[in-house]
């Protein structure tokens, strides 16, 4: 299922980038100066962090995973810095540290920044500041973030991908920046998005809101995200699904839109307008019928849709569907309440179907 992908992409987007870690812990200090610890600081002057330099990728990264509060994570950056330009900054599983202040990095400047698994409730307005030039990734995940500086979001003007899954984040604001690319605010207890959470991101391309209590989208919540590609909603409460929730402006864009686990039973026709060559998940939700009204300009715009875990009825609404072996395949693991899949249904067995209205089952299920 394509969520259990995205986070085993995540894993090793996570190992990826945190490598040096483990390869530099190997690595020789080389350096063409006369400190042998080089580029990174004299160990003991930044304990509980730890240095690491990979010679041979130029990785420099700084763990601070065991500090025990604020003040002494600023303590450390009170040290003297050979070289305060780091690849990376991890701190990870750590149960002491509950606030990033203003200021804390003192001028020592990180692309990445990843910190995750631990207790860490507020960072601070100015908390990287000096970093507006350079930070790429921010990547604070399973905390308990409950503010976050949204605002000054856009003074950081390399970031590309920011992730604040799993923390106690309550609101979030119309967010602005012109380089931001990868989005993910899942399991939050948000609930709700402003009017035009998305407006101000004209690069973003992965949106990851999943499980935060969504009951509606917004007509046109996409319509100046021209270069999305991806969207996951899995585990929100979006039981139908509305006029135009998902038009975009470059309809044949998006490629995968993920909505399982939605309790969704009710899907308005035009729901997907324009919506072409994408992948559609909807898979473990409540829809028991397929009506062609819904479905056939859907499919025909050569799209896939994923119904495993629904219970479909499999009466005359999804005659249509069983004549037509094309379209069909485009519905993957769709299954009867009865257990039998879709692809498997004997087309004779509806000819009975061949003039029977399903304008009773429509009105149920198309909102109008």
């Amino acid at each position: 299922m394509y969520y259990s992908y995205h986070k085993s992409v995540l894993l090793v987007v996570v190992c990826l980038s945190i490598s040096c870690i483990e390869q530099g812990s190997a690595a020789t200090h080389g350096s063409p100066r006369d400190d042998p610890h080089f580029p990174c600081p004299i160990p003991e002057d930044i304990e509980p962090c730890t240095c690491y330099y990979d010679a041979g990728l130029s990785t420099l990264c700084l763990d601070c995973s065991h500090v025990k509060d604020s003040d002494q994570l600023a303590q450390v950056f009170q040290a003297s810095f050979p070289v305060s330009t780091f690849q990376n900054f991890t701190i990870d599983s750590n149960e002491d540290l509950f606030v990033i202040k203003n200021n804390t990095f003192n001028g020592v400047t990180f692309e990445e920044i990843w910190i995750f698994w631990s207790v860490l409730e507020k960072i601070e307005i100015n908390a990287l500041a000096g970093m507006e030039s350079t930070l790429k990734k921010l990547f604070v995940y399973h905390n308990k973030i409950r503010k976050f500086p949204f605002f000054v979001l856009d003074n950081y003007v390399v970031l590309e991908e920011l992730s604040l899954i799993s923390n106690d984040i309550t609101y979030v604001p119309s967010i602005k920046s012109k380089s931001l690319k990868y989005l993910e605010l899942g399991l939050n207890p948000i609930d709700n998005l402003p009017v035009n959470p998305f407006t101000h991101l004209p690069k973003l391309k992965y949106l990851h809101v999943e499980a935060i209590g969504l009951t509606e989208l917004k007509q046109g919540l996409f319509e100046y995200n021209t270069d999305l590609t991806h969207i996951s909603l899995w585990g929100n409460e979006l039981r139908h699904l509305e006029p135009y929730w998902f038009s975009f402006p470059g309809a044949d864009v998006v490629r995968i839109i993920v909505l399982n686990h939605n309790f969704m039973s009710v899907v308005h026709k035009d729901a997907f307008s324009g919506v072409s060559g994408s992948h559609i998940y909807m898979e473990f939700n409540e829809i028991e019928t397929i009506e062609e009204s819904v479905w056939r300009h859907v499919l025909q715009g050569k799209n896939t849709i994923y119904l495993l875990g629904n219970h479909l009825q499999c009466g005359c609404d999804v005659a249509w569907l069983v004549w037509d072996r094309p379209l069909l395949d485009q519905l993957v693991e769709a299954k009867c309440s009865d257990g039998q899949y879709l692809v498997n249904l004997d087309p004779d067995s509806f000819s009975g179907c061949e003039t029977t209205t399903t304008q009773s089952s429509i009105t149920t299920f198309i909102v109008e």
